[in-house]
């Protein structure tokens, strides 16, 4: 289980439980559309710690470069902050 911060609120995953998916459980409102990855709607990036490898499969280097993720695909490891854009 991981705390996930995001734009003020503070969401618990479940075992083996996504970020999106928790967020959903929880009503905070993030973009998402097909949840597999393949849309991008979901692209977030960790403020503070790098994520799961597995949640960044698809992306650009430069978007990995920023730490951007699938929230879709994420299943955290530790507690995480992020954001919607990534730190410039």
């Amino acid at each position: 289980m991981a705390k996930i911060k995001f734009d003020g609120q503070e969401v618990s995953t479940h075992p083996d439980e996504t970020i999106l998916e928790s967020f959903l459980r929880e009503g905070v409102d993030i973009p998402h559309g097909c949840r597999q990855g393949g849309c991008y709607s979901c692209v977030v990036y960790s403020v503070d710690v790098t994520p799961p490898k597995e949640a960044q499969e698809g992306l650009g280097e430069d978007e990995i470069e920023k730490n951007g993720f699938f929230a879709c695909l994420c299943e955290p490891e530790q507690d995480m902050t992020i954001s919607l854009e990534a730190a410039s």
